[in-house]
């Protein structure tokens, strides 16, 4: 919430200053960008994801399908859209 925040407004803040950097040196490479803050709660899949990486101890994981413990979270948040 706070990192999309920060995207919408000139303010800056020094621990986040890299991410921001990145983000709109990425931003430019699109047509059209949209931020927008979605709790966790609408989206399961997005933070059963972030929660299972966390518990490994690589830095990058390349999922060639979908990782089996977001498969069910994607469907639920499908059919509830």
């Amino acid at each position: 919430m706070v990192l999309v925040s920060l995207l919408q407004s000139p303010a800056q803040r020094f621990d986040l200053f890299n991410w921001v950097t990145e983000i709109k040196l990425w931003e430019r490479r699109f047509e059209g960008v949209e931020y927008n803050w979605v709790p966790r709660t609408a989206n399961k899949a997005a933070d059963q994801l972030a929660r299972n990486q966390r518990l490994s101890t690589i830095d990058f994981f390349y999922h060639h399908l979908i990782p089996p413990c977001i498969a069910t979270a994607l469907y639920v948040d499908s059919v509830n859209q």
